[in-house]
């Protein structure tokens, strides 16, 4: 959700959508529940009996964070009727795996107090979450959420301090939750928004925060970790606890790009290279097959899809061939862990892709010369501080990935029946 004015995510519209509507997400306003027994509606929302009020959540946003005042609650009052013609369309199915769940609770390494009102709080390791907080008196307390600390080469610091916490890679996100209290209060946490981040900046707590007074809860979908590692190498053993740790902050009912700043997306091209090692990582096959499903939700007749799904922000259509292969290559590894349902729904769908696949080849009329908006995204640095390292040559990515993808259809249609008619 955004505030007013703002559109990071992108408002449910009616086709007669109302000013207000085209700013922000409309979703609160259109929520409704109907009962209806064979051809008979027992009562909707807004029939005799249901009744609403504001609670002391008073803002929300995956991006910026909460805002919660105690005791602000407003009278209960009438729920008015929505049109039944009103809300999303398509058929609700429920998900069926985990939702997301608190799976670790982790207590500061550290807390320093760099300025008077500010303390900084060192979890130790970066992931994402909430924190949980314990207030002693009445106050207004907020938490700024970030990845690292102030330091030289980091963008748009002229003068760092290492003291205190660097948000400006956080780009339009706040990643703030404040709370105002009336009272004591033990163990607030937001309930509408998550982070990623290692570090927090607390303003505003009455008296001296310790590690008994704040914790964080590190959350992400409940898919249960089925693979440990222990290396005697320290790099590879840091490098398998990293991939686990950043894999777990994108799990999020979808495989994000990132925890922290003003996106945390269904980007495609994540999608397809994470594929595999998520299922070596989790029991992740109900979680990709729903993923696949909305895929096929936002493919067009042509076979194309967009870069991002679900198409919240960013990207484009069609998709830069290494993004748009995070369908076959999600197809193809459910097949490889021995979840053959996919497959056999999509099978048209796959073909549907090869032939957009095939018509971009026929377009730019060589393996060298398809479209790469996007190419390999982001390179190691040869220098610290000094950006990307050099790219492949311009369309190596795309081809890789196209001969990859029809590889990997082949190989599909094969596992499903072959000369059975899978052609």
């Amino acid at each position: 959700c955004d505030a007013a004015g703002q559109s990071r995510f992108p408002a449910y519209q009616q086709p007669d959508a109302k000013a207000a509507q085209q700013t922000y997400d409309s979703i609160p306003k259109i929520a409704r529940l109907t009962v209806v027994s064979g051809n008979t509606t027992v009562f909707s929302t807004g029939s005799d009996g249901w009744v609403k009020r504001r609670g002391p959540v008073q803002d929300d946003s995956v991006y910026d964070g909460e805002l919660y005042v105690q005791g602000a609650e407003t009278q209960w009052q009438p729920a008015s009727a929505l049109a039944l013609d009103q809300g999303p369309r398509g058929q609700m199915i429920p998900a069926d795996f985990p939702g997301v769940q608190v799976r670790r609770v982790d207590q500061p390494v550290k807390i320093t107090n760099p300025v008077e009102g500010v303390f900084v709080v060192d979890f130790g390791s970066n992931t994402a979450g909430v924190c949980s907080i314990d207030i002693p008196s009445a106050a207004a307390v907020s938490l700024r959420h970030g990845e690292l600390m102030q330091h030289a080469h980091l963008p748009g610091l002229d003068k760092p301090d290492p003291s205190r916490v660097y948000f400006d890679n956080l780009r339009s996100a706040r990643a703030n939750d404040t709370v105002v209290v009336t009272q004591p209060t033990s163990n607030w946490y937001p309930r509408f928004t998550y982070h990623g981040f290692r570090f927090v900046e607390v303003y505003g707590y009455p008296g001296n925060l310790t590690a008994s007074n704040i914790r964080r809860f590190a959350m992400s979908t409940g898919v249960e970790q089925k693979t440990t590692a222990n290396f005697t190498d320290e790099v590879l053993q840091q490098i398998h606890l990293g991939s686990i740790g950043t894999q777990h902050a994108n799990l999020m009912q979808i495989p994000t790009d990132c925890p922290q700043r003003d996106e945390r997306l269904g980007w495609m091209g994540d999608a397809s290279l994470s594929a595999q090692s998520m299922h070596t990582h989790f029991d992740y096959t109900k979680m990709a097959s729903a993923f696949v499903d909305s895929m096929v939700d936002l493919m067009n007749a042509d076979g194309s899809l967009p870069d991002v799904v679900p198409q919240q922000r960013f990207g484009g259509r069609p998709s830069d061939l290494s993004w748009n292969s995070a369908f076959i290559e999600n197809v193809y590894e459910l097949v490889q862990v021995g979840d053959l349902v996919p497959a056999r729904t999509y099978w048209e769908e796959v073909k549907r892709n090869v032939g957009f696949i095939e018509g971009q080849l026929a377009a730019a009329g060589g393996l060298n010369k398809l479209p790469e908006p996007y190419g390999d995204w982001c390179p190691p640095p040869t220098e610290v501080g000094k950006g990307q390292g050099p790219k492949p040559t311009k369309g190596f990515a795309a081809a890789f990935s196209l001969v990859r993808s029809v590889q990997q259809a082949a190989a599909i249609g094969k596992a499903i029946g072959g000369g059975g008619g899978r052609k």
